[in-house]
Parts: structure tokens; sequence; C-alpha cells
């Protein structure tokens, strides 16, 4: 099967293009169509390393709903993974009724890799083939479409991509020494890949062996081929796509592909225009229609950096104009002659001129005392001046001058005494302040042969108040109260029988 492949046919990628967006547009239909008739799609990918498995991938869900697939990356299998069959965790990964899945390898590593690897024992992986027949004709039962790819290529041109990926600093990541170990088993992998396809290819799961070298023949071929198949389980008309040599297909050379810089045409460049060929004569066309436009945006740039430069010329004259009029009008006041000021102070016997304070309270400078003449000049700064001096005896009480917008400061209240009760606890009766005792009104001294007047003792009558009743706790005595008054009682009744 691998024999009769041609790994030199390409496809060019101007060609290839509106026929791709075409194939994306109608896989995105029957991905719609595989939902609504719920039927399971499986998609393996299996291939050499850096033959386009994950360019592939990419390009065929573009366009597909995040919600109707799901790809899968298979590893090696992990410890709890190795307790159970080793179809248990595909088994776990198949896709829902309506749903694709996509594998980026899959079951037949068992084949494959742990085969040449020596991971699985001879009798394992020689029954492998049959178990993994078996699995896929289940799922097949059941509904499930399988779409298998081989993504081939030579050893040459492994090792070309390899070199190429190492060689660039984005993706040097991606080769490993892994992958150079197996680039070196390139042979025994081939032997693998041989009696895999000829030993797992059945009416059910059949498999597609795509030339990978080109990277446009490789989309072509495993887009037409997964739509066709589609199509075919969906019961629908198939559809017609231009062949690989109606697309211009090529057979290229072994040589690699050489790229060659275009040449740039200028306007110094002597060659004739009919004599170029007619994409030259395009390129030529745009060179100038670029020079044309990069000539009028530097045009536009200068035109404004001078209307700029008028601009600020335009402020710096007003500017020098009006510097140039208080210069003038300096010099006129500076020609004047100095006149004199002749400053006379008229004594008064009451009344006198004083001068305003200054802001801060303070006499100001250069007040001439009474009767004296100063001749001050302009010349004179006011420091010079004599300081002032009392005018009169007469002193006004001038206020201090405030800020306008703020009330006068009012004089402090002098502090009010607060009246401090005692505090008690609740339920227990006011203590009784004691009754001060009563003093008796002395007679005055009268004169000797006079009657004496008739003295009334006014009795001093204390009101009590009475003591606010308890919320809680014992009644009051009032025992206190009754003898206070039957004493002030006995004192005022002999002052009552000596007036009588």
């Amino acid at each position: 099967m691998l024999d009769s492949i041609d790994l030199s046919l390409s496809i060019s990628k101007k060609a290839f293009k509106p026929i791709q967006k075409a194939m994306v547009e109608r896989l995105f239909e029957l991905s719609e169509l595989v939902y609504e008739q719920k039927r399971p799609v499986i998609v393996v990918l299996e291939g050499w390393d850096a033959a386009g498995k994950g360019t592939t991938i990419r390009k065929l869900t573009e366009q597909l709903d995040a919600r109707g697939y799901k790809v899968l990356s298979t590893q090696a299998a992990r410890t709890h993974e190795k307790q159970k069959p080793w179809l248990w965790r595909f088994w776990m990964n198949i896709p829902r009724h309506g749903q694709i899945a996509i594998f980026d390898r899959s079951w037949y590593g068992r084949v494959l890799v742990e085969r040449v690897e020596g991971l699985t024992p001879l009798p394992e992986w020689i029954a492998a083939y049959e178990e993994i027949n078996q699995f896929e004709r289940t799922l097949a039962d059941d509904g499930t479409v399988f779409v298998k790819f081989w993504l081939h290529i030579s050893k040459e041109e492994q090792l070309r991509r390899y070199i190429a990926l190492s060689e660039a600093p984005e993706t040097a990541w991606q080769v490993t020494a892994e992958d150079w170990e197996h680039h070196r088993k390139y042979d025994e992998y081939m032997a693998a890949v041989r009696d895999m396809l000829t030993s797992t290819s059945t009416a059910v799961a059949p498999w597609t062996v795509v030339p990978a070298t080109d990277r446009e023949y490789r989309l072509y071929v495993v887009f037409r081929t997964l739509i066709h198949q589609l199509e075919e389980c969906l019961t629908l008309p198939p559809s017609v796509w231009p062949s690989p040599e109606e697309l211009g297909a090529t057979v290229d050379a072994e040589q690699p592909k050489r790229r060659t810089k275009r040449r740039k045409v200028g306007d110094g460049d002597a060659l004739p225009v009919a004599a170029l060929p007619e994409k030259a004569t395009r390129a030529t066309e745009k060179s100038a229609a670029k020079v044309a436009k990069k000539e009028a945006k530097k045009a536009n740039k200068a035109a404004k950096r001078a209307a700029k430069a008028a601009k600020q010329a335009a402020k710096a004259a007003r500017k020098a104009h009006v510097i140039e009029t208080v210069d003038v009008v300096n010099v006129a006041a500076t020609q004047e002659p100095e006149a004199e000021l002749t400053v006379t102070f008229d004594v008064a016997p009451v009344v006198a001129e004083v001068a305003p304070p200054s802001k801060r309270g303070r006499p100001r400078k250069g007040v001439a005392s009474p009767g004296e003449t100063v001749v001050a000049t302009d010349e004179q700064k006011a420091d010079q001046l004599p300081e002032q001096q009392a005018v009169s005896p007469v002193i006004e009480a001038v206020a201090p001058q405030r800020k306008s917008g703020r009330p006068p400061k009012q004089p402090a209240a002098p502090p009010v005494a607060e009246v401090v009760t005692e505090k008690r606890k609740p339920g227990r009766p006011p203590k009784q302040q004691p009754v001060p005792p009563l003093v008796e009104a002395a007679p005055p001294p009268r004169k000797p042969g006079r009657p004496p007047k008739s003295a009334v003792a006014s009795a001093v009558v204390e009101e009590v108040a009475a003591p606010a009743k308890p919320k809680r706790g014992r009644p009051r005595k009032v025992e206190s109260n009754q003898s206070d008054q039957a004493d002030a009682a006995q004192t005022a009744a002999p002052v009552e029988v000596e007036n009588a």
C-alpha cells in the first residue's frame, strides 16, 4: 500500500485556496446534519512525526461548532490506566451520538510504538490486531462512522523538517530526543506501519494513506475523503470537487524549492516597460504608487510644519510689539522732570491726622512730625524717611483691620459653674442635710426712760422640700423632721410671751 504512494504530488496554493473555503463550509453543514441524525463520528489521524497532524486538525475544526466535536491527544498510559484493560481508556472517550471525536494518535500505538520500543510483549501486540478490529466493529454496529488517515512522508523529508524546526527558536521545543530516536528507527517503524495497514483496514474502518509532503495536497485529500464518507453515511448525494489534475497538480523534482527575491524596480531603471513581463509591470505600478503615496505624505507633513512655524512667528511678532510699546512708555516717563512733594502738618490742639495703620497693625514709616516740612522725590525710598512720631497728645483708638467677610471675634464668656449633684445608687433615699440652728433676733438697744416697742420675733420657717419617693427600698423616716419642728416651737414660745 505504501509502495504505490507518490510523495511528490503537490497543488498550488493559489488554486487550492477557493476550493478549501468551499470544503470548510461543506464540512460545517455535514456536522450539523450529524448532530441532527445523532450519528457518532470518529476521525483517526496517525502518521509520522512532523507529518502535519496538528495543522490538519486545526484546519478541520476551523469552522466547526465547538459543542459538536472534541479533540483527543493520546499519550502514554498513566499508572491507573495500566491497571485496566488497555482499551479501557479509549472506551471512556468515544463520542456520544451526534458528536465528532478527532483522535491525534489513537489505540494503534499498541502495534506501533509499543511494538518497536519493546514496551509490549510479542504475544500481546500480535493479539492487539484482532482486538482493535473487534473494538471498531462493535462501535460500527452501533452506528459509528470511522474515517482513518495515515499521513506519510519519506525519511529525508522528516529529517529536513526536524532540522528546520530545531533551527527556529520558537519551534525548537517541538523536537525532542525521543523524536530523534524514532527517526533513527524509521525502517523498523515502516515495517510496523505496513503490518498495521494490512491487518486493520476493514470494510467498516478503512485506511486512507495521504501523501503529506505538500501541505495543500495533504489538506485536499483529507477534506475530500472526510466529506465523501460523511455524505455516504448520511445518505446524501456526493459533492463534486475538481480533481488534482484540474487544480494543476504537478510532480516536483527531488531538489528543494528555491526562494528567489523579487527585484525592486525603481525610477532609475533603464529597462523599457514593453520588455517587462506582466508581473514585473504590476510590480512597477505598485512601487510607483507606493512612492507617490510616500511623497504625498511628506508634502502634507511639510505643509503642516510650515503652517505651525508661521503661527509661531506671528505670535512672536505680536509679543515683540507689545514689549516695544511698554519700553516707549517707560522712556517717556523717565524723561519727565522730577516733581517735588511738600508735606506740611498743621498742628491742632486736639485733632490730629493719624496715618492709617499698615496691614499688620505696625506704624508706617515716612510720616513726618508736626510742623516739619519734608521734600521727597520719586527716587527716594520709603525706608529712608524718618520714623513716625506722635503728632498730638490725643491718641485715638483705631480698631484693628480685619479681612472682609469675617465676623469680629467675640470675647470669651466666663466659665459657668455647673451644679454637681451627688450620684447615688438606685433604691437608696437621699441623705438629709442638717438643719441649721435658729438664731434669735436680739432686741435693739433703747434709751432709758422709753417704753420698749413691741417687737415681734419673726419665726424663721424653713421650708424643707419633701424628699422624692424612692422607687425601691424601705420608706423614709421623718422622725428627725418632727423633732426639729418641736424644738423650733419651744424656742419661739418665750418670745411670744415676752412680746405680749
